[in-house]
């Protein structure tokens, strides 16, 4: 229900617009998350409290709509720097847009816009890279640090089958073993392939297990 409701924060929709978009006939699920949004914003008012979608929300009605303020914040910052613009949503990039004098150094690669889920739109860094583009202002940062140049020419062949992304080269600097990619059905079917291959390390390779490790992305 929170993240609904930030979403629709984030994305600048009131309540009011959401229960004319969904209603008890067309959307029952909709139309009730959108009920509970409206009365968690005016108990938030009547408590004077804010959320921080609130606080995006009402920092982009106070940009737009108030010419001295949208001048004293352009006037503050000598430069701006935007990391992960591919994850802005779009109230970031409306305050963006009102406190900015092209003074704004933008960071990010369309190719890791992993956070739609979240309220990033990806068509933001589009947009501006467009922009940028056409003006000659772009530079590319082509060389990879992290990662092992096998790992990196597995990810560019897998990356180049997007349908709309900018083309652009990532070239490892470092070398590095083998890559091997699994699907797996369940998490006892994945636990038993790294068992059998810690495994095979051990007796196969005479690796130590102290010299074994496991990375794993935390849920």
């Amino acid at each position: 229900v929170f993240d609904f409701i930030l979403r629709a924060q984030e994305n600048l929709l009131v309540p009011d617009e959401l229960l004319r978009r969904f209603t008890p006939h067309n959307n029952p699920v909709l139309s009730e998350l959108s009920g509970i949004y409206s009365r968690y914003i005016s108990i938030l008012k009547e408590r004077g409290k804010r959320n921080y979608g609130s606080l995006l929300q009402e920092t982009v009605t106070a940009l737009k709509g108030d010419a001295s303020i949208r001048k004293e914040w352009k006037e503050k910052y000598e430069y701006i720097l935007v990391d992960e613009l591919q994850e802005t949503n779009k109230a970031q990039i409306e305050i963006i847009k009102n406190i900015s004098r092209d003074n704004c150094i933008f960071f990010g690669n369309d190719d890791q816009s992993v956070y739609n889920f979240r309220g990033g739109i990806s068509d933001n860094f589009l947009h501006v890279y467009r922009e940028l583009k056409a003006s000659g202002r772009v530079h590319y940062l082509e060389k990879n640090y992290r990662s092992a140049g096998n790992i990196v020419k597995l990810s560019n062949n897998f990356i180049e089958s997007g349908i709309e992304r900018i083309s652009k080269k990532n070239i490892g600097l470092s070398s590095g073993g083998e890559v091997h990619v699994k699907d797996f059905n369940s998490i006892l079917e994945e636990t038993e392939y790294i068992a059998g291959k810690i495994k095979a390390l051990k007796e196969d390779e005479k690796v130590k297990p102290e010299d074994i490790a496991i990375i794993i992305k935390g849920s």
